[in-house]
């Protein structure tokens, strides 16, 4: 049985997934650049969009409010505190990676040791943001993929934690999309483009046609509601 496809779009704040400075790019905060997503999406009869909440920064009166905390006029204490954690963050993440040096494992079957050092990977770390008292057991497989393929720190932690990323031609995309849903490995994507507001576009324009003409994708809703669109039985 042919699977039908279900297809998505997330509107991405400014983080490692977005291009903010190709020329392209858009404004990330501005309703218009919502309202163009939302629109492409719903052209392309995706399921539905998802808008997840960012920092956004806002003047009125000669002050500037950060309207995710309620417009407290102490925002800039609350941006303080989030690079204070992500600085924090970074320095904690590189005393776990550095817990293992690489010569540890032995995996002695004669003698039954695995380890030459038993608090390989033991660390202790308590600050503000995080207190971690265990063992880091990926360190050493991520150094050994960093060596193996000359990974920078930044390249090793996109490598291991990105999401799945479609690069191609349009029939190359649909057809790895389709190829992935009709395996089972997945149900369908929630696409995050790179570009904002108009990365969605090209695919709304070029990928979605290919997917409904292979009769795996809607070419209009049958429904109005959101569990109409994933399938689901009405509540």
């Amino acid at each position: 049985m042919i699977k039908q496809i279900h297809l998505a779009a997330h509107f991405p704040g400014v983080n490692n997934t977005t291009v903010w400075s190709d020329p392209r790019a858009g404004s990330h905060i501005e309703f218009s650049s919502f309202a163009h997503m939302a629109r492409t999406a719903e052209r392309a009869k995706f399921d539905f969009l998802f808008l997840a909440e960012g920092l956004r920064l806002r003047e009125q009166n000669g002050k500037i409010y950060d309207l995710d905390v309620m417009g407290r006029p102490d925002t800039f204490t609350v941006l303080a505190a989030r690079y204070d954690r992500a600085r924090t963050f970074l320095a904690t993440a590189f005393e776990l990676f550095d817990s293992w040096h690489g010569d540890e494992i032995v995996a002695d079957k004669a003698s039954g040791v695995f380890l030459a050092d038993a608090s390989a990977g033991r660390s202790f770390h308590k600050d503000l943001f995080f207190d971690i008292n265990g063992r880091f057991n990926v360190a050493a497989q991520w150094r050994a993929l960093a060596a193996e393929r000359r990974l920078s720190i930044r390249e090793l932690i996109i490598e291991v934690t990105g999401r799945q990323t479609f690069v191609g031609s349009p029939a190359t995309v649909a057809a790895a999309i389709n190829d992935l849903v009709q395996a089972d490995a997945s149900d369908g994507f929630i696409l995050v483009p790179h570009i904002t507001p108009g990365g969605l576009d090209e695919f709304a324009g070029t990928v979605v046609p290919l997917l409904q003409e292979r009769g795996v994708f809607r070419t209009d809703y049958k429904g109005s509601t959101l569990r109409e669109h994933l399938g689901l039985a009405p509540l």
